[in-house]
């Protein structure tokens, strides 16, 4: 924003009219979706530093890529993290769904099978068994 030329008061009044005020508050989480067999993933909020500047998924993607997954009775199962170009909509079975962005910024549907950090298939539910 260009402001020269303006008196002191002039720019005040810009400033004054364009400023910004924290909120009181902030929300526990940023998300959530249910998932297969009653469970529930709680999307952490995104630090700052993490968030992408002119990104398509910015304003889908209140949160960050960090997922928290509790059993319906609040049971903790785990944590997913998911890639952050990804906005995460649906979970069915073993795999996750959601709007992706390409190298040039262009959004796509996007079916991905959830792994376990060795690499191997989610294929039974936690909850389910208890």
């Amino acid at each position: 924003m260009r402001l020269s030329g303006l008196s002191g008061d002039a720019v005040a009044q810009v400033f004054e009219r364009f400023s910004y005020v924290a909120p009181d508050s902030i929300p526990a989480f940023a998300g959530m979706v249910g998932g297969p067999d009653a469970t529930i993933w709680v999307q952490r909020l995104a630090p700052i530093e993490g968030m992408r500047a002119n990104s398509t998924l910015d304003a889908l993607i209140p949160g960050g890529s960090s997922w928290d997954v509790f059993c319906q009775d609040g049971r903790f199962l785990g944590h997913v993290t998911l890639p952050s170009d990804f906005a995460l909509t649906r979970i069915r079975g073993s795999h996750v769904y959601g709007v992706g962005v390409d190298e040039s910024d262009v959004q796509r549907v996007v079916r991905s099978r959830l792994r376990t950090a060795d690499g191997s298939g989610v294929t039974v539910s936690p909850c389910a068994a208890m």
